[in-house]
Formats: structure tokens, sequence, C-alpha cells
């Protein structure tokens, strides 16, 4: 994985970037090219948002997936241009911290274990929220 970054990082032009279906653990790595606008992660092993809290990278991400991965929580991000984020089917019970997202349009939460939303905030501009499959009351 990190040849492969390495190799990627040296195309400036390289916006779209697919790594579902396989067993990260991390994607650290992927730091190292700044110019990504979509990232789909979704189908690993994935189990911390750390790098996405750096307000210095991803500055240009609008789309994410992280969907089936072992997320237990939505920590604060640093990702003002995002537009899409898919988060279905982890185990997500936590989104008290959730927020650095103010151009999020879709949030997409489906088949985790969230028990309310009260805690969503600071999303003027989401359009499309997906809450199925929760343990909502």
């Amino acid at each position: 994985m990190e040849t492969l970054c390495k190799e990627l990082a040296n195309y400036e032009h390289l916006r779209h970037i697919d790594f579902s279906g396989n067993k990260l653990g991390n994607v650290d790595i992927i730091s190292k090219i700044p110019s990504i606008m979509h990232l789909d992660v979704h189908g690993n092993m994935l189990s911390k948002l750390d790098i996405f809290t750096n307000e210095e990278l991803f500055t240009n991400l609008i789309y994410l997936d992280i969907s089936r991965n072992r997320f237990k929580s939505l920590p604060a991000l640093k990702l003002p241009k995002l537009l899409e984020l898919y988060a279905s089917s982890n185990e997500i019970a936590n989104v008290d911290e959730f927020s650095g997202v103010p151009a999020l349009k879709v949030l997409d939460l489906r088949g985790n274990r969230l028990k309310s939303m009260n805690n969503i905030k600071s999303l003027p501009e989401l359009a499309e929220l997906y809450l199925a499959d929760n343990i909502i009351t």
C-alpha cells in the first residue's frame, strides 16, 4: 500500500481513488495525495478517522465513502468542501462530536447503532439524510 501511494502521489491530476473492498486497517498514507476529491474506502477494516481531522489535508475532498468498516463514532472532521459522506453499515453509536463539514449535502448513516440524532449540528446545507436501520427511538 505504501509503495502504491508513493507512486500515486506523483500524479498531481489524481482526483478519484477507489480502495473499496480491500483489507486496509488505515489510510494514513493517502495524506501524501492532497489533490483527492473523491475517496472510496468502503468495505475495509478501518476504525479511525484521525487523518480527516487535520485541516491542512484533503482541502478539496467532496466525496467520502467509509461504509462497511469498523467505525464506532464520527469525530469532528476538517473537511470544509465535503458534499457527500457515506458511513452506512458501521457500528456508529455516537455522533456527539461530529462537525467540521459545513458544505455537507448528503449524510448516509444507515445500518449503524444510533439511538438519536440530537447532536447533529452545523449542517446548514444538508439536503439528504439517511437513517434507516438504526435503533433511534
